[in-house]
């Protein structure tokens, strides 16, 4: 607005990094309402970037309904050939759905990435894992260490513990002993999640387990 005062108006670039404080700042509705501007905007649509940090704003407030929104409006409000979602794009968007608590969603988000010719990397994995870290879908999430690896991924600690946690959530302890058995590096929370799944199915013995 200081700006506008002075007689000179923001490009799209300016307003991009505008979206981006209103991102760190958890500020969605801001986000949203400078989204709006933009697109009335002739002197400053909006451009992918300025779509993918308004979904991660949504994404860090939980707004998932938001964020797929915005998600599927990037093609159609975006001028091409930069107008359809990134990896970047997809980040944000199933991070909103980890945190909304949407593992169908998730599932589904990753499968349109990859019919889009994008390539999951581990942080799209993760997010989907923790999505599914429920009862009913846990074992989804435990068995995509493999499918990372097949898509050519090295899973790492930050992979295990995801795995861990989708065990523990569907108190499925042996799957978490093989896990922590089978881990390159794990961590302190590796073991404490594995307990914690030894704990809510199995009791003390399993626990003691996984100490061994």
């Amino acid at each position: 607005q200081d700006a506008r005062d002075e007689g000179i108006e923001p490009d799209t670039v300016a307003l991009n990094a505008a979206l981006a404080a209103c991102e760190r700042g958890g500020q969605s509705d801001e986000a949203l309402l400078l989204l709006s501007e933009m697109e009335a905007s002739p002197s400053a649509p909006p451009d992918r970037i300025s779509y993918n940090t308004a979904i991660a704003a949504c994404s860090r407030c939980g707004e998932w309904r938001t964020a797929l929104r915005l998600l599927g409006e990037m093609a159609e409000r975006v001028p091409p050939p930069r107008n359809t979602p990134d990896a970047h794009s997809y980040g944000a968007a199933l991070s909103a759905c980890e945190r909304g608590g949407q593992p169908d969603e998730a599932l589904r988000l990753l499968e349109r990435m990859r019919s889009e010719g994008l390539r999951p990397g581990l942080v799209h994995y993760h997010a989907v894992m923790r999505a599914c870290a429920t009862p009913a879908h846990w074992p989804i999430a435990a068995s995509m260490l493999q499918d990372a690896r097949d898509e050519g991924l090295s899973p790492n600690t930050v992979s295990t513990n995801c795995a861990l946690a989708a065990c523990e959530a569907g108190g499925a302890w042996r799957d978490a002993l093989a896990l922590l058995d089978e881990a390159a590096a794990p961590d302190a929370i590796s073991f404490h999640t594995a307990i914690a799944a030894c704990r809510r199915a199995g009791g003390r013995p399993a626990a003691r387990a996984a100490l061994r």
